[in-house]
């Protein structure tokens, strides 16, 4: 985490209270997440020591309006990140607009150009590629941003998550199980996210001392979302994966996705062609969506957080709406582990 510090953020009342960042947006998120009474008790004296006002004592003009530009709202992910941005918005007293890009480039750049039009006094963006200038450009109309699911940002306030630690933290579990071999399936590395899960693969599997055998390593070379569901498409990238890897006999003895999607899809192959998760292939996703909690066997996956990536980002963005000289801030949640049943 990085920020300049000048109004009293959910980053000052964790570090009073001893808490992290996600455990205080529960708080005053009233998420469903159960936070103890004490931890409350705890994380509200912090609040009050350190000045903060949450979101819901936020003194927003009623009427102001946030666009929310998403990559793709067929996804789950998003619509579970969008939940967490929707509901701490409202408390905070702005409606929301909200955009669907489908992962295009061009769209993106001419729906945002369009925002002043809209009355939009500020903007919170998934970008579907590296690109910020046109980002950058909708900040120099008074709309006030904050980018997700990217690199640190210079010029924005910005929320990410640390997917490097989390792709190392999924595969030293794995070789903690027992697994020799561990593969990689994923999607083309055209985004921030996924190029780090890929080199915390790769870091998990140097510092177990696992081989890196490009057999077992699956990336599809093209994407093209546009026409298709979101998760038809991760369907159709791991039927061609588990394919080419059965057909040339070398199946690893665990499976490391990219996203929960193309994990949940995995297992559903590898039991059509008669092996058993996870007692032939243990396999284990990365976003822990609702989803994976309710399918047979259940998911083990890492917690990207993403109720909580949502009402940090409105947090921050409301804050600096309702305070025009507060500096933009940078922050990075942490990855945790949730053990299931598809790992052995």
């Amino acid at each position: 985490m990085n920020y300049k510090k000048n109004t009293p953020t959910v980053y000052d009342v964790a570090m009073e209270a001893g808490v992290s960042p996600a455990t205080v947006s529960r708080v005053f998120g009233n998420s469903q997440y159960p936070v103890s009474e004490a931890t409350k008790k705890k994380v509200v004296t912090a609040a009050v020591s350190v000045g903060y006002e949450p979101a819901l004592r936020l003194k927003s003009k009623s009427g102001k309006r946030v666009a929310v530009v998403v990559p793709n709202l067929d996804n789950p992910y998003y619509s579970s990140l969008i939940t967490g941005l929707e509901h701490s918005l409202r408390l905070a007293g702005m409606t929301t607009l909200l955009i669907n890009t489908k992962g295009n480039l061009d769209v993106e750049k001419s729906l945002t150009a369009d925002l002043p039009a809209h009355e939009i006094c500020g903007m919170i963006i998934v970008p579907c590629s590296d690109a910020t200038d046109h980002i950058g450009e909708a900040a120099g109309k008074n709309i006030h941003v904050v980018v997700m699911e990217q690199a640190e940002q210079q010029d924005f306030s910005s929320v990410s998550f640390n997917y490097r630690a989390g792709g190392a933290i999924a595969v030293q579990y794995l070789a903690e199980r027992g697994c020799k071999t561990i593969g990689f399936i994923s999607s083309p590395l055209t985004c921030y996210s996924r190029r780090e899960i890929y080199e915390g693969y790769l870091s998990g599997l140097t510092t177990t001392n696992i081989e890196i055998d490009r057999r077992f390593i699956r990336i599809a070379e093209t994407e093209n979302r546009a026409e298709e569901i979101d998760y038809f498409y991760e369907y159709k990238n791991a039927v061609t994966q588990i394919n080419h890897l059965v057909a040339n006999n070398c199946l690893p003895q665990a499976i490391f996705c990219a996203n929960d999607i193309t994990a949940i899809c995995v297992m559903q192959l590898l039991r059509q062609k008669g092996y058993d998760v996870p007692k032939n292939v243990s396999v284990i996703g990365f976003d822990n969506m609702q989803l994976s909690e309710i399918i047979y066997p259940s998911l083990t996956t890492i917690d990207q957080c993403i109720h909580e990536m949502g009402s940090v980002a409105a947090d921050l963005l409301t804050s600096r709406i309702n305070n025009i000289n507060r500096k933009d801030i940078s922050v990075t949640l942490q990855p945790k582990l949730v053990v299931r049943e598809s790992v052995i």
